[in-house]
């Protein structure tokens, strides 16, 4: 779920219909087709608008504080993507865009809305789930809830014995380096395992998104050898922070992260199951509007503080969201990763990234945060990702010239 880098394949794969539980449907069969229908473009526009309307939720409750300075300041009236001269509208609403913010200086400069979305919206920020979910993990390590990143997963979920993940310490699930053969792009004659778990639990709500015991994953290598982009190792993380915390992810992230922040609006993260039953899905489930992804980016900008507050310790914001010396993770691809966070490398730019092209791109060069929320027909693409990278640069050298 990396837009560009990595696909999550919400469609359901011929490997979910041979492991699925053979009970009675727990979803309607209207219900389902609206949500295997969640990505089809173009009216993901709207679907990724109102995500809530066809899963279920768990509230993350705001208390706002001041909001964002507005300082409107100009953008370039055109921007280069690829072989293309277009204007700045033009070239957002190429890119299939919901929603586009800049900050520069602490200041909103620039905010704009597409397809009937305003700043009220809660998008679907799909990864960049697993970026909130790792800001969340080191408040609970500073505050020593959690005990170490060398902890083993089964210290915290004991449903992890027995499974590819027994032995793999928290490091190498925030990491991307579990050592499991876990897929998350199909192969030729081997579907994607995150196909499967998605139909079972976030479309059908017949299992949990963690449980692993009808999932083929095995051990692949050792731990900490190979980046692995991965949905599923991503999603304990989150049930981690609940088992050390005594708390639900959805009440953590608004008591820790979002009513410290003074964040403007309600978010919510979606369950793969019924109120009551389902787990917040911390690999990708994570919506909030426009504004509030802004001012997270800002508060990881300024290095965990906002409006004088610390809310995320430094030395967290300064390990998790670098990379972390293994170099490039994708081939050809200037990539790098942190503690679910992704990294250009040569630069001091890090990102948060949806697998439809959603962006919290942070540049403490420039002292500017870029927000975009997309809806792009094809996940995960690489070609959109470096198109997205150039309009971002573009914008950072006109508003620090």
């Amino acid at each position: 779920m990396t837009g560009g880098l990595a696909a999550l394949v919400l469609a359901v794969s011929s490997c979910a219909s041979s492991s699925s539980p053979q009970s009675a449907p727990i979803v309607s069969e209207d219900l389902l087709t609206q949500r295997q229908a969640v990505e089809d473009y173009p009216a993901s526009a709207q679907r990724f608008q109102a995500m809530d309307d066809v899963f279920p939720v768990a509230r993350v409750k705001a208390t706002p504080g001041d909001p964002l300075p507005i300082e409107v300041s100009p953008l370039p009236e055109s921007v280069r993507l690829g072989d293309l001269q277009l204007g700045l509208t033009d070239a957002l609403t190429m890119t299939d865009t919901n929603a586009f913010l800049v900050i520069r200086d602490g200041a909103l400069i620039h905010e704009a809305y597409f397809n009937g979305s305003n700043a009220e919206t809660q998008f679907i920020g799909w990864s960049i789930s697993k970026s909130v979910t790792s800001l969340l993990f080191g408040i609970a390590l500073e505050e020593g809830d959690i005990a170490s990143l060398d902890d083993v997963v089964e210290d915290y979920l004991p449903d992890m014995r027995g499974t590819a993940f027994e032995g793999v310490t928290l490091r190498n699930m925030l990491a991307m380096r579990a050592g499991t053969s876990y897929r998350e792009q199909p192969m030729p004659d081997m579907p994607s395992h995150v196909d499967a778990l998605v139909a079972q639990s976030i479309f059908e709500n017949r299992k949990r998104f963690t449980d692993l015991s009808e999932v083929d994953v095995a051990t692949a290598a050792g731990q900490g050898e190979t980046f692995n982009y991965s949905t599923l190792t991503a999603s304990p993380l989150g049930r981690v922070i609940e088992s050390a915390t005594g708390m639900s992810l959805d009440d953590y992230t608004s008591e820790k992260l979002w009513k410290p922040a003074g964040m403007q609006d309600d978010a919510y993260w979606m369950l793969d199951g019924p109120e009551g039953v389902g787990d917040e899905w911390a690999g990708g489930g994570f919506n909030a509007s426009a504004r509030d992804f802004a001012r997270l980016g800002l508060m990881v900008l300024q290095g965990g503080n906002l409006n004088g507050l610390q809310i995320v310790p430094q030395d967290w914001i300064d390990e998790s969201i670098h990379d972390l010396g293994y170099g490039p993770v994708l081939p050809g691809a200037p990539r790098g990763y942190g503690y679910q966070w992704w990294t250009f490398l040569n630069t001091n730019i890090s990102e948060a990234v949806g697998v439809h092209g959603q962006f919290i791109s942070i540049d403490p060069d420039t002292n500017t945060v870029i927000v975009k929320l997309s809806y792009w027909p094809e996940r995960g693409s690489g070609k959109n990702a470096m198109m997205h990278h150039a309009l971002f640069t573009a914008i950072r050298t006109a508003v620090s010239d």
